[in-house]
């Protein structure tokens, strides 16, 4: 059995092949979180009464120093099973996680508190038995109840339906110190494991670091994750994260915390399903994740829905479809996270019943720079992770129309949605248009075909996708899907015109420009076209159009291609005029494919597209011509 070790700034995972163990790291303690909760964050959890637990016992001060064991016998102790008496210590396998591969060592705690579901073990007087006594108060009345509640019951490998919270010095590792840590291979037998990797201390186990002990966040962090793991051993990355984050939300702890809410209002395009894993945005991942899970207990039915939801065997998404199924709600995955995404951005439940916003935090992300100016765009060039959002803004005059052009290669799919606020004028009101996304990934909008004024306008674009694993590093990226969009108020058109290929040389004639007022392009700032590999790469093989007035038409002759190699190669057009509102820019694709040299024909279109709208003319070289429109 192989292990091995991701880690992040603020928390890292221990993934085996056996199971998943989860381990925070916190660079700072809080104090024991107070619970001032809002009359909405009631309605989803019901709040223990914080009182100390008559049932449980304070023992002895008596403690046990810790006991390094570098020569790992290959039998560890046995199954706690038995109830341990007060005062009574105990061998405890722990894993020291600087290290990798692990090395594991014994420790030898003592029972400090036994309370009604918990066992207190504790090697050291670094917390005081008050102190431990408070952590179990805290646990009993606050952590146990209320996860449960939301989570569902733990599982008991060792028959005592009690959770062994095992307070030491955790090691240190290069990111910071280690709050605490649920750690899988508890769970499994010796038995069931190899000799050499028998280390498992065959109960349920929290490790909690000294410095941590009143951190109740982190305690129901790694609750959930232990309560989680009994229902589902392989449940992805993105999705455990969610539900121990908003674990932690439930008992009144900041999941902003840490960075985590800066990270995510920053960097807002970072992937919800594709973890990064040991990078720069696991804690925007984390981010994500949390409110995620907290818009789905909002929006979906509390409670029951996030229970149904750790207790299905089904990971990830698949998970999550079929448990808005059996909750009654006939909505797809996307559009929850199309509207998810809304409400990261808006927050405003004042309309749509609610949907773009949340009710017990506060969410609002960033735009991504730049915002884009009233005057017309040229062609601009984006990419967005699977699952991942960008969010675009243009300030825009309300007296002037505003159209916008979306395009991408991809054969997946792309969310895009238009907000639009009117923020200076009444009547000030805010709207949220859906743009329909065509099989080819082409969709527009137009402020001219709605009664719709704003002085702010923005985008929203998500890629999505049925495919793919949830996580990634550094060597293996979540990937990044390519679109481009242009600003267009005024209605550029472009005809295909004709292509013609033959003996190595391509003629492009019969193309002609002209803008959604009728008036036909007789000159232009740029009128440029590039030859590109199937890759997008230059071919170094690029020039200009001319303007023929005789045939009132663009054209670009005698283009030897002779250079090229056989292949499947791209024709770039490019007009654009720098005007007095600023560019209005516009641009078309011919795919050319190449195989043996045979005889020609050509086709011609005198057909207008809007915009960029790409054009695929398909060219065998030294064969046939044939061009093809899109809508």
């Amino acid at each position: 059995m192989v292990w091995s070790k991701i880690v992040s700034i603020s928390l890292f995972l221990l993934v085996c092949s056996s199971g998943i163990g989860y381990i925070s790291v916190l660079t700072t303690t809080t104090d024991s979180p107070t619970i001032e909760l809002s009359e909405s964050v009631n309605s989803l959890l019901q709040t223990p009464t914080s009182s100390r637990n008559e049932d449980s016992q304070l023992i002895s001060t008596e403690h046990s120093a810790l006991q390094s064991v570098r020569d790992i016998p290959t039998i560890s102790p046995g199954s706690q099973a038995v109830e341990q008496a007060v005062n009574s210590s105990l061998l405890f396998w722990v894993p020291d996680v600087s290290t990798y591969p692990y090395e594991f060592y014994e420790i030898n705690a003592t029972l400090k508190v036994n309370g009604p579901h918990s066992l207190i073990y504790s090697n050291t007087t670094a917390v005081s038995d008050l102190e431990l006594l408070d952590m179990n108060d805290s646990f009993e009345s606050l952590v146990y109840p209320t996860i449960t509640d939301f989570f569902g019951m733990p599982p008991d490998i060792d028959g005592n339906n009690k959770i062994i919270l095992l307070v030491y010095d955790i090691d240190e590792i290069e990111y910071g110190f280690v709050a605490g840590f649920f750690y899988s291979l508890n769970q499994y037998l010796n038995t069931e494991l190899q000799p050499s990797e028998r280390y498992s201390n065959e109960a349920e186990i929290l490790h909690i670091d000294i410095l941590a002990a009143d951190n109740m966040d982190t305690v129901a962090h790694e609750f959930q994750h232990l309560i989680h793991f009994g229902h589902d051993e392989d449940e992805e990355t993105w999705f455990e994260e969610g539900a121990s984050m908003f674990a932690e939300y439930l008992i009144g702890g900041d999941a902003f915390s840490g960075g985590v809410g800066t990270d995510f209002q920053d960097n807002p395009d970072v992937s919800l399903t594709y973890w990064d894993l040991g990078g720069s945005s696991v804690l925007a991942n984390y981010g994500a994740s949390y409110t995620f899970f907290l818009y789905l207990a909002e929006q979906y039915g509390g409670n029951l829905i996030i229970k149904d939801l750790v207790e299905r065997s089904a990971n990830g998404i698949a998970s999550i479809e079929d448990a808005l199924i059996q909750s009654g709600y006939n909505v797809p995955f996307v559009e929850v996270f199309r509207n998810w995404t809304i409400a990261n951005f808006l927050d405003d439940t004042s309309f749509a019943d609610g949907t773009y916003g949340y009710y017990n935090d506060s969410v609002t992300v960033n735009t991504e720079p730049p915002t884009y100016a009233s005057s017309p765009l040229p062609r601009i060039e984006n990419s967005v992770p699977y699952w991942g959002t960008d969010y675009l803004k243009f300030s825009y005059p309300s007296d002037l129309p505003f159209t916008f052009e979306f395009q991408s290669e991809s054969s997946d799919g792309f969310l895009v949605t238009t907000i639009m606020k009117n923020t200076t004028t009444d009547p000030l009101n805010t709207e949220v248009i859906p743009i329909m996304i065509s099989p080819d990934g082409f969709g527009n909008f137009s402020t001219t075909e709605l009664n719709i004024t704003a002085d702010e306008i923005y985008v929203v674009v998500s890629a999505y996708t049925e495919d793919g694993t949830p996580d990634h590093d550094n060597e293996n990226p979540a990937p990044a899907q390519d679109y481009w969009f242009i600003v267009n108020p005024e209605g550029i058109y472009i005809s295909t015109g004709t292509l013609i290929y033959l003996e190595n040389i391509l003629n492009l004639s019969n193309i002609t420009v002209s803008d959604s007022n009728g008036f036909v392009w007789v000159a232009a700032d740029g009128a440029i076209y590039e030859i590109l590999s199937a890759t997008g790469e230059t071919t170094g093989i690029n020039g200009t159009f001319v303007y023929d007035s005789e045939t009132h038409s663009w054209q670009a002759l005698n283009i030897d291609l002779g250079t090229l190699s056989q292949g499947e190669y791209t024709v770039k057009y490019m007009f654009y005029n720098t005007t007095a509102t600023g560019i209005t820019y516009s641009e078309i694709f011919g795919t050319i494919i190449s195989t043996t040299p045979t005889t020609s024909a050509s086709n011609s279109t005198n057909t207008i597209i809007p915009g960029f709208l790409a054009v695929f003319l398909i060219i065998t070289l030294g064969a046939f011509t044939r061009s093809r429109k899109r809508k």
